[in-house]
């Protein structure tokens, strides 16, 4: 597994750029290709960087990540699950909503305890 940090966030969207470009040259709009969905899964990595809060991400294998070593989200669709669990459950657009609500739910139940 690789981790992503901050500091990868230009060199990502250096890549996001060429990935889009590429993908954006076919003429066949529901078809773009294997670059323009790259494209998308490198601009759902780096909003899940730019977020505030301090995550541990890492890129797993076949467009998912791991979020806190306990979560696995999905970079083509808008899916997540517990790791080692079998069930995907779906978020919103909103990948701050998603963190608040899902991954930091019980850390920051510790701290509003503390």
């Amino acid at each position: 597994m690789t981790e992503l940090i901050k500091s990868n966030i230009p060199k990502l969207k250096e890549l996001y750029e060429k990935h889009l470009k590429l993908g954006l040259e076919y003429d066949n709009d529901w078809n773009r290709g294997s670059d323009y969905r790259e494209a998308h899964r490198l601009e759902k990595i780096i909003n899940f960087l730019e977020l505030e809060d301090e995550l541990d991400i890492e890129y797993e294998s076949s467009g998912l990540i791991s979020i806190n070593n306990k979560f696995i989200v999905s970079l083509a669709s808008n899916k997540w699950r517990v790791r080692g669990k079998s069930i995907w459950y779906r978020h919103s657009n909103n990948l701050q909503s998603f963190v608040d609500k899902y991954i930091l739910k019980g850390k920051k139940y510790e701290t509003d305890k503390a």
